[in-house]
């Protein structure tokens, strides 16, 4: 560190300080890419939960176990009932179907 302050609200700050503001800095925003290999968190919210499953059922594009669908996040087969509940959810919908192969999103435009 030298000792130069950065102010967040130079026009605020400075004067409280009694300090000369530098000029502002132009800003650099990036996009942040999330690791390999770190799944993402189930959703808490029902309707989020429901919009990740409609999109990883319509990802995987056939009949998919909820089972299968739990490894592809944070909590694993631990979330496997809240992925279920989703699907039972998205089912009453009439968004989503079960078949002995798996939970799937019809193609025909039920969708």
């Amino acid at each position: 560190m030298r000792g130069i302050v950065r102010w967040l609200r130079p026009e605020y700050q400075v004067a409280r300080g009694k300090v000369r503001a530098r000029p502002k800095e132009e800003q650099i925003e990036a996009e942040l890419a999330v690791p390999a290999g770190e799944a993402p968190a189930l959703p808490k919210e029902d309707a989020d939960l429901v919009a990740v499953l409609r999109s990883t059922l319509r990802a995987v594009g056939k009949p998919i176990e909820p089972n299968a669908i739990a490894i592809k996040f944070r909590e694993g087969r631990k979330g496997t009932k809240r992925i279920e509940r989703g699907l039972q959810l998205l089912a009453a919908a009439g968004v989503v179907r079960r078949t002995d192969a798996g939970w799937f999103l019809p193609t025909d435009g039920a969708s």
